[in-house]
């Protein structure tokens, strides 16, 4: 409600976006131009991810020797603060259980999933299982070679509280958008055709981010523990000890069930699948 009335608030400037006010969960039935223009995002085509080297910050020949500095280029800041994470009673897997209180500080994350453009600009290689795509997600990286990436442009992977904090985007729904699943919100085995698609293409939440659910998982830093929620701290919580990953959001092969704000997933870091992708967020 506080991000919504942010947003209402800054519309008002804007005379002829003052309907969007009025949205609230249904934020992705607004047209495309309507939200690219109140929250201030890039254009982004149907065929071409915000990856072009205008737009980038990272300079490929100094990662070779130190990390870049961050850039936040295509980030999106998240006003720290606390909500209710996990699954209410009754709805998800066991380990989205007990619903606790998390607060975080405020962070940065990149509003788009890292492309393979992007990706092959710093890693020199472009390791996806769907490679004819340079604005689609990376895929098929492992959990280490997705770090190695985010400190190298001077960044980090999202811990798993930051990612759901900034995939809910204020709201206590099982999606961003509602309790229903929509296609135009994401990509998933109902629609995507049996492979990813450019970042971008879906309606973002309420932060300005694109496809947190649904086209690739996202890993996080934490490791993946099934009973975390009922031990884990209050404040900036990461669990650092197990001997699998987290990765969040879903992707384009699995159900409506998979790509909850909630859900959660885990593979061995070594894992590498077409599933399975990335983001990068800093406090910098």
């Amino acid at each position: 409600m506080r991000l919504m009335s942010r947003i209402c608030g800054a519309a008002a400037v804007h005379a002829s976006l003052f309907c969007i006010c009025a949205l609230g969960p249904q934020l992705c039935r607004a047209s495309a131009e309507e939200i690219k223009m109140y929250l201030h995002l890039p254009g982004v085509s149907d065929t071409a991810a915000p990856d072009s080297e205008s737009d980038s910050a990272i300079n490929a020949e100094a990662l070779k020797s130190e990390p870049a500095a961050p850039s936040h280029i295509n980030m999106a800041f998240i006003e720290g603060g606390c909500f209710i994470m996990g699954s209410p009673e009754g709805e998800g897997d066991a380990d989205e259980h007990p619903q606790h209180q998390v607060c975080l500080d405020g962070f940065y994350i990149d509003r788009y999933e890292v492309t393979q453009a992007e990706y092959e600009r710093v890693a020199k290689k472009n390791p996806a299982v769907f490679n004819k795509c340079p604005s689609c997600p990376v895929e098929y990286v492992s959990w280490g070679e997705a770090k190695d990436y985010c400190e190298k442009t001077g960044k980090r992977l999202p811990t798993e509280a930051e990612w759901e904090f900034a995939a809910r985007a204020g709201t206590e729904t099982r999606y961003f958008w509602g309790n229903s699943p929509d296609t135009a919100c994401a990509w998933l085995a109902a629609n995507s055709g049996n492979r990813t698609h450019p970042v971008g293409q879906k309606r973002p939440n309420a932060n300005g981010l694109y496809d947190m659910l649904g086209n690739v998982s996202e890993w996080c830093a934490d490791k993946f523990s099934d009973n975390i929620y009922r031990m884990s701290a209050v404040r900036n919580p990461v669990a650092g000890t197990g001997r699998y990953q987290v990765h969040r959001g879903g992707s384009w092969m699995d159900d409506a069930k998979k790509i909850r704000s909630t859900a959660r997933g885990s593979d061995d870091p070594k894992t590498r699948d077409s599933m399975i992708g990335f983001r990068c967020a800093t406090n910098k």
